[in-house]
């Protein structure tokens, strides 16, 4: 009798034994799997880009090299991949990817645009995968005109972002545009306040037009002061020299995107030249297990519960 239990009781921890495997093994990745990323840069000496990916948590996948558009590129200082954060059974990774000045599409200076959305990775153990990242564009040159003082920027953990600049000469703002529009637009709320009675006039013509001026976006991202969401009612905008404006962005912080470009102020000066100024945004995503387990459930299938 005691015989026949011991085997009954070691059949138990052998069927506990194959489902915890069966279930481990579940949860890996047939490879890594890479974020979205939307970046603009422009080309300068020394410069690199960050990527982010998910290896498993095991036997994390370290980057050897990458190409696009048959330019190979190698992770700074001959390093490999860092371990950002670790999640139930995956690792999130980055790899700092160093960008020369030669060899490339474009040629530093230049007006050229270097544009891409794969990569082509090579990791350590030999594996190559081609995935989808995103976006990236990778300038020339620097193209800001330099139109504005700035005066002082803050971020918060909200993912809402201000800079505060003044006006070097009488500007006419003709157009407000933001990058990568058709992928992002819906994680990306722009818009501008006044330090001066222009304030008050354009609120005056806000009102007319029944516009608010405190805008919900689909996902509830509310600035709660004053100022004006991009439409049509102010632009184009004149600004008088000296004059004080501040531009506000407030980011989904419910998104998995990672953000690094410039939201572009066009216009005319009152001679009549053009001029563009770039209002740098960086911001990353703050990811959590639930966001992990729904990247996973939308590029390889599977349940969203651990």
């Amino acid at each position: 009798m005691k015989e026949r239990y011991l085997w009954i009781g070691l059949f138990i921890i052998i069927l506990s034994w194959i489902g915890n495997a069966l279930y481990y093994q579940s949860k890996q990745l047939t490879q890594p799997i890479f974020l979205e990323h939307y970046y603009e840069t422009y080309l300068q000496e020394g410069m690199y880009l960050e990527f982010f990916y998910l290896s498993n948590k095991h036997e994390p996948l370290e980057v050897s090299h990458v190409n696009i558009d048959n330019v190979a590129l190698y992770p700074v200082d001959y390093g490999y991949s860092h371990i950002i954060n670790e999640f139930q059974h995956h690792n999130l990774m980055s790899v700092k990817l160093q960008i020369p000045t030669h060899g490339l599409p474009i040629k530093e200076g230049s007006n050229d645009v270097w544009s891409f959305n794969q990569l082509e990775v090579t990791f350590t153990n030999g594996q190559t995968i081609v995935t989808d990242i995103g976006e990236v564009a990778l300038y020339g040159k620097y193209r800001s005109t330099n139109k504005f003082d700035f005066r002082f920027s803050s971020g918060n953990t909200d993912h809402l972002h201000s800079q505060i600049s003044a006006a070097k000469e009488p500007l006419l703002i003709e157009t407000i545009q933001i990058p990568f529009a058709k992928d992002i637009a819906d994680d990306v709320f722009f818009k501008v306040g006044f330090y001066s009675k222009k304030f008050k006039e354009l609120n005056e013509t806000e009102k007319t037009n029944h516009v608010s001026t405190v805008v919900v976006d689909e996902y509830n991202l509310q600035l709660n002061e004053d100022g004006f969401a991009i439409n049509d009612t102010i632009l184009p905008l004149e600004l008088d020299k000296n004059e004080w404006i501040k531009f506000v962005t407030q980011l989904d912080p419910n998104r998995r995107t990672y953000f690094q470009f410039n939201i572009k102020i066009q216009g005319t000066t009152v001679d009549g030249e053009s001029f563009e100024e770039w209002i740098f945004v960086n911001d990353y995503p703050y990811m959590t297990q639930q966001k992990v387990n729904e990247l996973i459930a939308e590029k390889q299938g599977g349940k969203l519960n651990e």
